[in-house]
């Protein structure tokens, strides 16, 4: 792998621009991602195992709405990972340029989602992302496609090792209490679909009522009604008071077009 420059740095790793010397497409140079686990972090146990998680559960999916895998190794007791280069641009860009989206384009797109989370929560070994937001996906083929990013944040429900991954305005609250579940995931998705239609961000409409802190749907404004009561339930701060799976929020969002 010959490294082009660098495309980001994380808490967990520097991810670089790369090519494969030993592949190619339409005679040109295969371009992929390739991903080295940051030195201080290699020294946590911790890290260590979700840096190894990751490799080995993307190594394991199989779907059109997930980066593919290519290879995961050590060079100099540096560990690596290698996956395909996705080309587009996410949802947190589009709203910041071209403002926010409507409500069919929308709700068509977090049934893509939901195909998609519905094949990650019903694999032998169910796997929440615990990161879904418009900032984690990637549209392709403008307006068409989805691809759902940042699958290094899963948790495999088997494992009984819980870390927590949240992010203010997006993760559900049982996150925060490193309980996360397939219904986390829903959460996400709706407000997800709050940021989408409003530009803003979800917290914005985040209240305290009926002896309880949720968000105010009532508050968003030119939402049609039916996609207002598909929120209310996918946002609900229990997760037994949600849509249970990503195909009940599939059907419902569907209802809606």
């Amino acid at each position: 792998y010959q490294v082009l420059r660098t495309l980001g740095r994380g808490g967990m790793g520097t991810t670089y621009l790369a090519w494969d010397r030993n592949r190619t497409v339409q005679n040109a140079p295969l371009l992929l991602v390739l991903k080295e686990m940051n030195t201080d972090m290699a020294r946590i146990a911790k890290a260590r195992e979700l840096f190894e998680r990751e490799a080995r559960v993307l190594k394991s999916l199989e779907h059109p709405g997930i980066p593919k895998y290519y290879d995961f190794f050590v060079e100099n007791n540096h560990k690596y990972l290698v996956m395909e280069l996705i080309h587009g641009h996410n949802l947190e860009q589009l709203v910041n340029q071209r403002g926010p989206t409507d409500p069919e384009r929308t709700m068509r797109w977090m049934i893509q989602i939901c195909d998609i989370l519905e094949y990650l929560h019903n694999l032998d070994a169910p796997i929440v992302h615990r990161d879904i937001k418009p900032a984690n996906l990637m549209f392709l083929n403008i307006d068409i496609s989805l691809i759902l990013l940042d699958i290094g944040a899963v948790k495999e429900l088997v494992n009984a090792l819980v870390t927590r991954i949240v992010v203010e305005g997006y993760s559900a609250p049982e996150q925060y209490r490193g309980k996360p579940c397939p219904q986390s995931d829903i959460y996400g998705v709706g407000t997800t679909t709050i940021f989408l239609l409003t530009g803003k961000a979800p917290m914005q409409y985040y209240r305290y009522q009926s002896n309880k802190f949720e968000f105010d749907i009532s508050k968003i404004p030119n939402l049609p009604q039916s996609l207002a009561q598909v929120l209310a339930i996918a946002c609900q701060p229990e997760p037994r008071d949600r849509y249970q799976t990503a195909q009940e929020l599939s059907d419902a969002l569907s209802a809606c077009l």
